[in-house]
């Protein structure tokens, strides 16, 4: 994920909330890779926070559908 960010490419992050974790805005433990992926590719990163595996998997049809 990181690799790619630095190549520039296009990367859409999906992750389901973690209510326990209190170390970052994003409620996620792997806050850090995605901050990262962000500051050095901000026009190509975009993150998104669900609240279950199955609204994530809905919004990977849903996008892949629309950038097909």
């Amino acid at each position: 994920m990181v690799y790619a960010a630095s190549l520039q490419k296009k990367i859409k992050i999906l992750y389901v909330k973690d209510k326990n974790e209190t170390e970052s805005a994003l409620k996620s433990p792997f806050w850090y890779p995605m901050i990262f992926c962000r500051k050095l590719n901000p026009a190509d990163t975009y993150i998104q926070s669900c609240d279950s595996f199955s609204e994530g998997r809905e919004e990977i049809l849903k996008w892949l559908k629309n950038d097909l």
